[in-house]
């Protein structure tokens, strides 16, 4: 594992985008929901 070599596109690589982060972010709460809901349905019938 070069760490010298693969620090240069690692560096750049760490700071993610927020809009990525949001979008993951409300594509987990989403499914999160989905699947509350689902289960929450499956058990009241």
């Amino acid at each position: 594992m070069p760490a010298r070599g693969s620090s240069g596109t690692g560096r750049h690589r760490v700071p993610a985008p927020p809009h990525a982060l949001r979008g993951r972010a409300a594509v987990l709460a989403v499914a999160a929901g989905a699947a509350v809901s689902a289960a929450s349905a499956g058990s009241a019938l």
